[in-house]
């Protein structure tokens, strides 16, 4: 039964409906029922984005180019969003070359990764949504080089409480790991990440925080945990307190951890330099195996 200005309700809006029966003498207690009208075709998404980032495998000359191609939920979703379907493609020769036809993608997931694209090549992206109802409009198409590398904007970040990663762009915290540390670096090419936790232990797990291991027990404080990615070595300095004053650093040590020997099965770290007093910093330039020190 059509009411007045029905017509003006947007799709699926919440309503109240209150029913009540009458007679010439007396009159019922009305019933009320919490309802949603219609759904409809959901509009764009908005803020289609996209990045682009290399990865390459150590002592593999072949690097993966890929995608990460995000959005938000439409404006106005106009109902319960069911997926998305994704076209991408690039134009060679005056033609399109699609790469991906209305690619389906669950409704929590609001990005898509391509992988294995072709160098200095520009690709077009679009989304939509659709209810039960159907599919909404495409969203305008958004292009992107993979001339340079623009990757996701992250930060690998060791809290009071755990290590997470935080996804600026999305503006969302992952935690990695509920372990407590004092120092965290992480190397890329292998998906690890390392850290100095509170109970002087030096730990590695995956970039997602699974299998956490152990690596070693330190024998004092540490800080200033550095990764040589290209001869696969940790660096961290130790901290040496005075037997006369146990509150006043007498000397640091700099230690050096081989990673491919560990991964190998064998534990082999050694102290490469000792100087008396602090060292504040440590920094490495893994392309000339350098490591410099920021002393006080």
């Amino acid at each position: 039964m059509p009411y007045n200005n029905s017509d003006q309700i947007l799709p699926y809006s919440v309503l109240e409906v209150t029913v009540k029966a009458f007679t010439y003498w007396e009159t019922a207690h009305h019933s009320r029922k919490i309802l949603r009208s219609p759904q409809s075709e959901p509009t764009q998404p908005t803020s289609p984005r996209a990045f682009v980032e290399f990865y390459k495998k150590a002592l593999n000359k072949d690097v993966d180019i890929f995608v990460i191609f995000r959005w938000d939920q439409p404006q106005f979703t106009n109902g319960i969003i069911q997926g998305y379907t994704v076209q991408c493609w690039y134009i060679e020769n005056r033609r399109e070359i699609t790469i991906c036809d209305d690619f389906g993608i669950p409704a929590t997931v609001l990005e898509f990764t391509v992988h294995n694209l072709r160098p200095n090549t520009t690709y077009f992206f679009k989304v939509r949504a659709h209810t039960k109802i159907g599919a909404g409009l495409y969203t305008d198409p958004i292009s992107i080089s993979t001339a340079f590398e623009n990757p996701v904007p992250e930060l690998l970040v060791a809290t009071a409480d755990a290590v997470r990663i935080s996804d600026l762009d999305k503006e969302i915290n992952y935690t990695l790991t509920r372990h407590i540390a004092t120092e965290v670096n992480y190397l890329t090419t292998e998906n690890k990440i390392y850290w100095i936790s509170e109970m002087r232990e030096l730990v590695t797990s995956g970039m997602n925080g699974a299998d956490a291991t152990k690596i070693l027990a330190l024998n004092n404080t540490a800080h200033s945990l550095c990764i040589d990615w290209v001869a696969r070595n940790l660096y961290w300095v130790e901290h040496e307190y005075s037997k006369d004053e146990p509150w006043k650093i007498s000397s640091s040590y700099i230690m050096r951890l081989d990673l491919t020997l560990w991964y190998a099965g064998t534990v082999k770290y050694d102290n490469i330099l000792r100087r008396g007093g602090r060292i504040l910093i440590l920094d490495m330039l893994p392309s000339l195996g350098y490591v410099k020190t920021y002393n006080y």
